[in-house]
């Protein structure tokens, strides 16, 4: 089964590569650019950052990218936890 996901993150490429790197040490994955590929037990998942580009919000801006997930060979559940995993990876702390 393939699936494309895509989110918008607030985040810069370079604290992308430095969280992405911490969260997944221990997975086998290779970057290109702005490609980042994982092969595991006949699963493929490609992550590609789109252009970077600033969202305004009244007088704050904030660095965006466009992230596009493109799962082959998932099982939805195994989709689901690599989402998981990486959502939890990605959050930052507020107040």
């Amino acid at each position: 089964m393939n699936e494309s996901i895509e989110k918008e993150m607030a985040i810069t490429h370079e604290d992308f590569e430095r969280l992405f790197s911490r969260a997944f040490d221990d997975e086998d994955y290779t970057v290109d650019e702005n490609r980042y590929l994982m092969n595991t037990e006949g699963r493929r998942l490609e992550i590609e950052l789109g252009e970077p580009w600033v969202r305004k919000v009244a007088l704050l801006e904030l660095p965006t990218t466009t992230v596009r997930f493109e799962f082959t060979g998932y099982a939805r559940e195994q989709q689901q936890a690599f989402l998981d995993r990486f959502d939890l990876a990605f959050q930052r702390g507020g107040g």
